[in-house]
């Protein structure tokens, strides 16, 4: 009976801790509590109760390990996910976390076949008191912490499931609404800065402790080494992943967030700098709807991925022909975006499994040859500008960081994650025909600014944006003011870098 009663425990402790990752010892007893009641007086309910709890729980047990309990950025990255990507998502889950599914799935059908053998009054009774207490003890310190269900791991796992959804949904209801408007830019105006073509590469999925010239001791970034610009050293994304952290860059924000129909193409249409948006991510699919719909504000825009259901690893470097195509365009003024694929997982579809140096797993040496690519691409893009005579400009910002999984084994990998400052942690690049030094800027700066940026970057002048900036790529001001915050700055918060 001991044994049972141990056997019990240990899955009410397995999916305790899929539905909330950290396990409650007052609601795991009361899931043991409510366990063995069911099992010594209602077989049936137990038994279905068992196995559904526990194939729900083995399903979300590779994402809690890997993500955490559900939350709006994961429901959002969720939503935006195309099949492409959610095979890729799929086939990079470590083995270790499918087995341990299935192992925690077998496990529940075992445990279901259990039974009991307190079948005396007397002791049910007992049972029942104490699950009694146990539930009330929980329910005041739930409301104590306001933790809402947490006395039912279950019940706070679907809540948490629920809300989380309901307000993505929203979310993507308001934005879908957004794209649909004009922009309200008001009072544009732009001067000459010097430049003519500005050229925004947004990268994917990179993480600055992984850039040779930010200190990563495999060489994979020989253009931003010998390159003449600035190097930010501790410049953080907008978000943990593409949607949140490109809206929050690309877009104005307002009190309900981002204002999408009021961004960069618009800017750029509105200031008569004929945009361009090139991308070698999704055009019609869900992945990236809302930064898809700001590509489609450009005069002219190319997605190499078009539809939710193609199946293909388009290289980043086929968007060169359509990027030079843009730099021998004639127009006065001109904004040429990139996005990239880049770094995404699966990172050896990235490289089709090539990488010249090996670093702790194939695949985290997959990543840093795809960070190789890039940079490599980034030289190609600078050299096509030259070819072309252009007086340009050009930006490399990746669009979030990813954490390590299994970091220093054989399985080690890199996925999305909201809950690690590396996955805030990009690198930062600008450039220019003719920036004169190589400079590494190690103040702190967040993309959440970047529109602010972006406005001194081009030389527009509006209204809703001050411009009070200067060239920060000449190295004789700071910009502190708008595009950065200080990290001694008391306004600084680091909520909005860290997530905590």
């Amino acid at each position: 009976m001991f044994l049972k009663l141990i056997l019990i425990i240990i899955y009410a402790v397995s999916i305790d801790y899929s539905f909330t990752e950290l396990v409650h010892p007052y609601a795991t007893i009361t899931t043991i509590i409510a366990l063995c009641l069911l099992n010594i007086n209602y077989r049936i309910i137990y038994c279905y109760s068992v196995i559904i709890l526990g194939f729900i729980a083995s399903i979300y047990l590779p994402l809690q390990i890997l993500y955490g309990t559900p939350n709006i950025g994961m429901i959002i990255s969720l939503a935006y996910t195309t099949l492409d990507e959610a095979h890729e998502f799929i086939t990079n889950i470590p083995i270790i976390y499918v087995l341990l599914a299935i192992l925690l799935l077998s496990y529940s059908i075992f445990i279901a076949t259990l039974k009991l053998n307190y079948a005396t009054s007397i002791h049910t009774k007992r049972i029942l008191l104490g699950f009694i207490v146990l539930m009330l003890i929980s329910i005041l310190l739930c409301i104590k912490f306001n933790k809402r269900f947490i006395f039912s791991p279950f019940l706070y796992f679907s809540e948490n499931m629920y809300k989380t959804t309901a307000s993505a949904y929203q979310e993507q209801k308001r934005i879908q609404q957004l794209t649909s408007k004009p922009d309200t830019w008001d009072d544009v105006d732009i001067k000459d800065n010097g430049y003519d073509t500005y050229i925004l590469v947004i990268g994917e999925s990179v993480r600055r402790d992984f850039i040779h010239a930010l200190g990563f001791k495999i060489n994979n970034t020989p253009f931003m080494d010998d390159s003449n610009g600035v190097l930010y050293q501790n410049y953080f994304s907008a978000g943990p992943n593409t949607p949140i952290s490109l809206l929050h860059s690309l877009a104005a924000i307002g009190r309900d967030g981002p204002i999408v129909n009021n961004n960069i193409i618009s800017l750029a249409n509105k200031a008569n700098i004929y945009s361009y948006w090139i991308s070698n991510q999704g055009s019609l699919g869900l992945s990236d709807t809302p930064i898809a719909a700001l590509g489609h504000y450009a005069k002219e825009h190319v997605f190499l991925r078009k539809g939710d259901f193609e199946f293909g690893h388009s290289k980043d470097s086929d968007m060169l022909p359509y990027i030079e195509s843009a730099l021998a365009s004639n127009h006065a003024k001109k904004l040429i975006v990139v996005h990239l694929i880049g770094s995404h997982p699966d990172f050896c579809a990235r490289t089709d499994g090539h990488f010249e140096s090996f670093f702790m797993s194939k695949s985290v040496s997959c990543y840093v040859q795809s960070i190789k690519n890039t940079d490599l691409l980034l030289k190609k893009i600078v050299d096509l500008a030259n070819t072309s005579k252009s007086k340009w400009r050009m930006i490399y910002m990746p669009d979030h960081g990813l954490r390590f999984i299994s970091k220093n084994t054989p399985i080690a990998t890199l996925a999305h994650s909201d809950q690690y400052v590396e996955d805030y942690n990009v690198p930062f690049f600008m450039t220019s025909y003719d920036a004169k030094k190589h400079v590494v800027n190690r103040k702190y700066y967040t993309g959440i600014n970047f529109l602010s940026l972006f406005v001194n970057w081009t030389g527009v002048s509006i209204k809703s944006v001050n411009r009070n900036l200067c060239n920060p790529l000449m190295g004789s001001c700071s910009f502190d003011s708008m595009y950065a915050y200080d990290i001694n700055d008391q306004e600084f918060n680091l909520r909005v870098l860290y997530n905590d």
